[in-house]
């Protein structure tokens, strides 16, 4: 028994037959046989683990492929993020608000995590930073007894 057998079938939550896990793979689109589901299942599987049969794995089971790189041992692996054409809209405040929640997704984001929990960072105070700097100026407006002049405002 290896570290990621034990990882795989801790995470085989729905208690799928190795025969399920290989057709469930399938029909998402990986190559993934019942003898390598078999294989890895029981820790038989190559010490350093085809990333293409962890994220078949990770696609099945619901779980991270870094948890299950980590237990194989090997360097979690990043596919470069590109956002979608229509993000061409945002204008450059709202830009570095998304470039800001994804750092901070970054920096929070551990190997050591099953999951991503937002509500252990500050993912949401980073989304509402361009509200934190209306919120400001109308506290400065309120001192000085006058009435912001920005969109929006009530």
């Amino acid at each position: 028994m290896t570290t990621l057998s034990e990882t795989l079938k801790k995470n085989n939550r729905n208690g799928y037959s190795t025969n399920r896990i290989a057709q469930l793979a399938t029909a998402r689109g990986y190559k993934l046989s019942q003898p390598t589901v078999s294989r890895y299942l029981s820790g038989n599987h190559p010490e350093k683990p085809d990333v293409e049969v962890l994220k078949a794995f990770s696609t099945v089971l619901g779980v991270s492929v870094d948890i299950l790189e980590k237990a194989a041992g090997v360097a979690p692996t990043y596919e470069r993020f590109e956002l979608p054409a229509y993000a061409d809209k945002l204008d450059q405040s709202e830009r570095k608000a998304v470039v800001e929640i994804v750092r901070l997704m970054a920096e929070n984001k551990t190997v050591e995590s099953e999951s991503f929990h937002p509500e252990r960072s500050d993912v949401a105070l980073a989304a509402d930073e361009e509200n934190v700097g209306h919120v400001r100026r109308r506290e400065y407006f309120d001192a000085l007894g006058e009435e912001s002049q920005e969109v929006g405002e009530v």
